[in-house]
């Protein structure tokens, strides 16, 4: 079904749009990630906590790489009223709609916080950005039955392969 490769994994081909991942003899390992993956991008609406005006930052080049691919992708920042010609909203209690999926992009203490208001309002996906991580907060998220992205992978690189 697959090749081997020289660490023990066996790279296989899925189905549908994901390219490869692994297995392993003791189960599935990538295949939960890309299925998380694939879950956050099925969503019908977006949310970016810690977008940024600041076009160079990492929360302004994800919001507008996902608003250049969704319709419904809100940024979060606590202090800017717009970012990119878009109202910015403080909280997702202040967005018009709750966001299916969420991209975490904050220092890892506020990471906490935004993942509280996830689970509080019924956000069912979360993507913790490299350097947003928190251990607890993915936990917890998971505890709630959210689906959380947090191994390190980039929404963008996702983004770009599909």
């Amino acid at each position: 079904m697959g090749a081997r490769v020289s660490n023990g994994w066996e790279t296989i081909v899925p189905l549908g749009w994901c390219h490869l991942f692994k297995v392993s003899s003791a189960g599935v390992i990538r295949l939960e990630v890309v299925m998380n993956n694939q879950q956050f991008f099925e969503a019908d609406s977006f949310g970016v906590a810690g977008a940024s005006a600041r076009r160079h930052k990492y929360g302004n080049i994800i919001f507008r790489a996902l608003l250049s691919r969704f319709k419904d992708v809100y940024p979060m920042n606590p202090i800017e009223e717009t970012i990119e010609g878009t109202r910015a909203y403080r909280e997702i209690r202040h967005m018009p709609e709750v966001p299916c999926s969420l991209c975490i992009v904050t220092p890892p203490e506020v990471t906490l916080k935004i993942v509280e208001q996830a689970i509080e309002y019924g956000v069912r996906s979360v993507w913790f950005q490299p350097g947003a991580d928190n251990g607890l907060a993915a936990a917890r998220a998971r505890a709630a039955g959210i689906n959380v992205i947090d191994d390190g992978s980039c929404v963008l690189v996702e983004l770009a392969k599909l």
